[in-house]
């Protein structure tokens, strides 16, 4: 294994998938493994669901690298709330992306996707520390144009829409976190 990118639902992680095997030229799967480690392929596995099983992939794999994926909690609790509107609250799952992201913080590179999405330099670096020997530039401004989740349809309202007490309990649950993380109100 090359790699591991690891994060919370929602955070972009087929985009970067996509990214990291069209301009890059890695060997990149969005979550073949499923929800646990499963057979290495020698590639980069972008996948959310094995943010619980780091030390075993550190373990398993001692010289793959592992980054942790980052996306503005905002962004992601309204993407959840709008895919998964069930039984958790709004408060539950900021806090929820606070809790995750806070145990993927001793990784040792993290990268958000708002800054791969934004600057080719960034993305060019996940890239390269995962193996890739280039980057086609113009690959990644097509892709870095198209929308991270695309196929979603936001039922949640956008951020710029919630009421002052949403926008509080937001802070309450994430804002160290999202502080920490270089996210600001």
């Amino acid at each position: 294994m090359n790699g591991f990118v690891l994060a919370h639902g929602r955070s972009g992680t087929g985009w970067v998938a996509t990214a990291l095997w069209e301009c890059a030229g890695l060997d990149a799967r969005h979550e073949w493994m499923g929800r646990r480690p499963g057979p290495g392929y020698g590639g980069v596995e972008v996948n959310s669901y094995l943010r619980a099983w780091v030390p075993k992939l550190r373990t398993r794999w001692p010289s793959a690298v592992l980054v942790h994926l980052v996306r503005d909690g905002r962004d992601v609790v309204r993407s959840v709330m709008s895919r998964h509107p069930g039984p958790l609250s709004f408060r539950r799952r900021a806090a929820r992306w606070a809790y995750l992201n806070r145990r993927l913080m001793d990784l040792p590179h993290r990268f958000r996707l708002e800054d791969l999405t934004a600057h080719y330099h960034v993305f060019r670096q996940l890239a390269l520390l995962l193996g890739a020997k280039d980057v086609d530039e113009g690959r990644w401004f097509r892709l870095a144009r198209q929308r991270v989740n695309s196929t979603e349809r936001h039922t949640f309202p956008a951020v710029l829409d919630w009421p002052p007490e949403r926008r509080a309990d937001f802070w309450d649950e994430a804002g160290a976190t999202m502080t920490e993380l270089g996210y600001h109100g």
